[in-house]
C-alpha cells in the first residue's frame, strides 16, 4: 500500500509538471537580456551584487539593506514606498540576483520589448500563455531555466515576481 501511495504522488508530480509547463513562456537568452525594472537592464541589477549603494545609483530610489547568513549568504534590498524588493545569494564569493518582487505600481516591468506595471491589463504583453494554478491567473516565463511570474487578477496585473529555484 505504501509503494502504491509513493507511485500515486509520483505519477501525480511528473503529470503537474508536464502539465504546468505546457504553459509557460519561453524565452530566449538575448530576450532575457533585454529584461527591465524601471529601464535598467537585468544584467546591470545583477553587476551590483546587492551593494547598496550601486543599487541605489542605478535604481535611483533608496533600500533598506537586511542580511541572512544562514542557511545561505542572503541580501535583501527593499523599497517599501515603491513594493519593490531584491534578493541576492552568494557562496562567500560573488552574490547573484535570486529574485526580486514588484508589488506596486510606479515600477516598470520590460520584457519581450513590452513595458508593464502593476495595475496594466495583462492584454499589453500581447499574446502570451496563461495557466490557472491554485485558483491564482498568472503567467509565467522561463529564465534562465528559472521563472518570472507576472500574476493577475480581473485581468489586471496584481504582483511580477522573479524566483531562483535551487
Amino acid at each position: 500500500m505504501k509503494r502504491l501511495n509513493i507511485s500515486m504522488a509520483f505519477i501525480l508530480c511528473v503529470f503537474t509538471q508536464c502539465t504546468k509547463a505546457q504553459n509557460i513562456n519561453y524565452l530566449t537568452e538575448n530576450q532575457c537580456s533585454n529584461i527591465t525594472i524601471n529601464s535598467v537592464k537585468w544584467d546591470d541589477i545583477d553587476k551590483t551584487e546587492g551593494n547598496l549603494y550601486k543599487m541605489q545609483k542605478l535604481m535611483k530610489m533608496p533600500f533598506k539593506k537586511s542580511i541572512e547568513t544562514e542557511p545561505n549568504n542572503i541580501i535583501y534590498l527593499d523599497n517599501k514606498d515603491n513594493g519593490l524588493l531584491f534578493h541576492f545569494e552568494g557562496d562567500g564569493g560573488r552574490f547573484q540576483l535570486f529574485g526580486f518582487i514588484i508589488e506596486k505600481r510606479g515600477v516598470t516591468f520590460t520584457i519581450l520589448d513590452k513595458t508593464v506595471q502593476i495595475g496594466d491589463y495583462i492584454s499589453r504583453l500581447g499574446n502570451i500563455k496563461t495557466k490557472m494554478f491554485d485558483g491564482i491567473k498568472e503567467v509565467c516565463f522561463s529564465v534562465y531555466d528559472n521563472n518570472i511570474t507576472i500574476y493577475f487578477n480581473n485581468d489586471k496585473i496584481t504582483k511580477i515576481e522573479y524566483e531562483t529555484y535551487y
